[in-house]
């Protein structure tokens, strides 16, 4: 399995596959394509390089470029060289009030340019060819880091563990999801040669405040924590629930996945 974007913050994190820099592959040059899979003859890609939530905002073009032409580009080579591709997605599709859950069926409908891009994404994926697979996943926790930052949410974990002061919003819901959880599913998907659409993510939604409060109970942090409302926070618009169910995967409760990766 050949991995661009691994680099980023789930592609340092995964264990498993070959992983290439974009100094080694970038994707919007068509050389470095073709050069990789002479190179590494792989089985199968999967498609990590992303332009992420804010910066996708700061300079849609851009996201536009790596989250689609970028996809595309693989997606062409990939076919011409018979093997399948993988693109990990995000809930950032989907649209709905407080509380509603999407499942695998259900009809996207982005509300900001990162989502835009990854479900046009998923649609050139999807289009390339029927052997081709789209993993949506949600609000992943658990040592995602490279060595330059961390997730948004283990940054949140980590402060309130150590008992410091955390805002968080209390009216936006998402499916938190353990990062070991997530990598076994993604690795079964791919034994198992999966194609279409499947979403990986632990059981239950959340939202950021409903995260925080359940580190501090199970560390007995004095973090004093302040619910928020999700526009009073910088950040670009988002739909008020992108949580996600799936109809092939079960994974354990968030909550649990919490406990072990705090280890309490």
């Amino acid at each position: 399995m050949l991995i661009c974007g691994g680099e980023g913050l789930i592609g340092r994190n995964i264990p498993f596959g070959i992983k290439v820099s974009r100094h080694e592959l970038d994707v919007l040059k068509r050389d470095h394509i073709k050069r990789a899979f002479e190179k590494y003859n792989p089985s199968g890609i999967l498609y990590l390089a992303s332009v992420n939530l804010r910066d996708s905002e700061k300079d849609p073009m851009h996201a536009y470029r790596v989250n689609v032409i970028g996809i595309n580009n693989i997606a062409e080579e990939a076919t011409d060289a018979k093997i399948p591709m993988i693109i990990v997605s995000s809930g950032a599709v989907f649209n709905g009030s407080l509380h509603d859950k999407f499942n695998e069926v259900t009809n996207p409908d982005p509300q900001n340019i990162y989502g835009q891009t990854k479900y046009l994404a998923e649609i050139v994926a999807r289009w390339s060819s029927p052997d081709n697979l789209v993993v949506r996943t949600g609000w992943l926790f658990g040592g995602l880091s490279t060595k330059d930052r961390k997730g948004g949410f283990d940054i949140m974990i980590e402060k309130t563990s150590k008992g410091e002061d955390v805002k968080a919003s209390s009216d936006q819901y998402g499916s938190p999801t353990y990062s070991k959880d997530f990598f076994l599913a993604l690795r079964e998907s791919i034994e198992k040669n999966m194609s279409g659409i499947v979403h990986i993510v632990n059981d239950g939604a959340a939202s950021a405040l409903d995260i925080v409060n359940e580190v501090k109970s199970l560390t007995g942090s004095r973090s004093v924590i302040t619910p928020a409302s999700a526009r009073d926070i910088p950040g670009p618009k988002r739909s008020a629930s992108e949580a996600m169910v799936s109809n092939v995967f079960y994974l354990r409760s968030w909550k649990e996945a919490l406990r072990e990766y705090l280890n309490v």
